[in-house]
């Protein structure tokens, strides 16, 4: 069971301030056996090692050396049943006659005497039938943006050519959103059906990248970018998480009139009170 892992690339903010990094894709036929490596060779004494499943992060495996705590389990949902097990070497995740409610993110955390590494896992499970049992991997890179903030995934395109064609889709549906024919003179951008984008997409006319202005919860998601040019076509995905809008400023700024409010009107207090004294005693 051998997998074709492609370079993992960590990538820096870009000029809109969106944080991106990778997460390893993992594809699987339905009824074939799956490991996610850890990428150790050996646990040592002291090492603890977490498997988690989803956003809730719900424990899957543990093991604890010191402790000799080596268990799986299952979630309250009983998706799982028997079929995860643990490398007692490595510490790797195996599912068994994978299925498609297998399919999601997987969070490992191994704690160490000198340090703790993370790493997550986009299992997708697909329809039984044919095929090796080996899973491919590749990555998605995921951005991270506050709410509110401009976002521009970037197709990696210095220019468009005549003959390119630039398709860019939301969501499992591969929903369309925007479109770039050059031969055609087709430069378009769409909203989906529940209206979530409004006017908020835009596309870059030298490179085709998509710009997301004003970006909200609802824009999260994944994002396909399609590039068909005249020797070959480049498929790329985008995992968008906006997180909820900081809000710091305003608060600091709302804090700081009541602050100021309330410092002038506590020194007039005082100066009536004070003037009153004066007025009182010098009668």
């Amino acid at each position: 069971m051998t997998n074709d892992i492609r370079t993992v690339c960590i990538c820096s903010p870009d000029a809109f301030g969106a944080e991106t990094h990778t997460v390893k894709v993992v594809s699987v036929k339905e009824g074939k056996n799956l490991a996610l490596r850890t990428g150790e060779t050996e646990i040592q004494r002291n090492d603890q090692i977490l498997w988690m499943f989803g956003d809730e992060h719900k424990l899957l495996a543990e093991i604890h050396m010191k402790n000799k705590i080596f268990e799986t389990y299952n979630t309250d949902d009983g998706r799982f049943g028997d079929s995860l097990e643990l490398d007692r070497y490595t510490g790797s995740l195996i599912i068994r006659d994978t299925k498609s409610t297998h399919s999601g993110v997987y969070h490992l955390k191994i704690i160490k005497k000198s340090a703790t590494i993370y790493k997550r896992f986009q299992v997708n499970v697909n329809g039984g039938g044919g095929g090796g049992g080996d899973a491919k991997t590749h990555t998605v890179k995921v951005v991270s943006v506050k709410e509110g903030k401009n976002l521009a995934l970037r197709t990696g395109e210095t220019e468009i050519q005549r003959n390119d064609q630039i398709l860019w889709m939301f969501g499992d549906e591969r929903k369309l959103l925007a479109e770039i024919h050059m031969k055609n003179k087709i430069f378009e951008t769409y909203n989906t059906d529940d209206g979530r984008f409004g006017d908020s997409l835009e596309l870059d006319r030298y490179t085709g990248s998509l710009i997301i202005r004003d970006t909200k919860s609802t824009h999260s998601g994944v994002y396909h970018l399609k590039i068909i040019k005249k020797s070959a076509t480049i498929y790329k995905r985008f995992q968008v998480n906006v997180n909820g809008s900081g809000g710091e400023k305003p608060a600091l700024i709302n804090d700081w009139i009541v602050k100021t409010v309330l410092s002038f009107m506590f020194a007039g207090l005082i100066g009536l009170v004070l003037i009153t004294c004066c007025f009182w005693y010098t009668r």
